[in-house]
């Protein structure tokens, strides 16, 4: 449950942010409908999630809360119309990373997710679009009995 509450959470900051922009800028994820434009620029994220762990000691049946630390990286990719320099995709990809910059978030399922700090790479051009990935690392941390 918890996978999917950080997701809404991460859909939620964005969309809030990048409809606030003048001009609003669109934002795609996994399994949703639409279109993505074709000479404007875009927000797309994908969820890496990588190994998890038991994050503390104890034992449950002495009344030690489990902790279950899960990790991975959020990955934004910043899609912007190529042949138009690279100011414009860097500020929104600055833009973006910024909204998760070492932010802390309690989810509705009394799961916390932390994110670190962002990294820009730029991945070149991707069909008419200069692409930057933002990357930023986050754990997400269960309690359960």
């Amino acid at each position: 449950m918890s996978e999917a509450s950080m997701r809404s959470a991460i859909e939620y900051r964005l969309q809030q942010h990048l409809q606030a922009k003048t001009p609003p800028v669109a934002l795609f994820f996994e399994n949703m409908k639409g279109t993505k434009p074709e000479k404007k620029e875009y927000v797309e994220f994908t969820i890496l999630e990588g190994n998890s762990r038991r994050a503390n000691l104890g034992d449950p049946a002495k009344g030690v809360v489990r902790t279950v630390r899960h990790v991975g990286v959020l990955q934004i990719d910043v899609m912007y119309p190529k042949d138009t320099g690279m100011g414009g995709v860097t500020r929104l990809a600055e833009f973006c990373g910024k909204l998760f910059d070492e932010w802390s978030h309690k989810l509705p399922d009394n799961a916390t997710v932390n994110f670190k700090t962002p990294k820009q790479t730029s991945m070149g051009i991707s069909g008419e679009f200069q692409r930057i990935a933002v990357s930023i690392p986050y754990w997400r941390d269960e309690k359960t009995k």
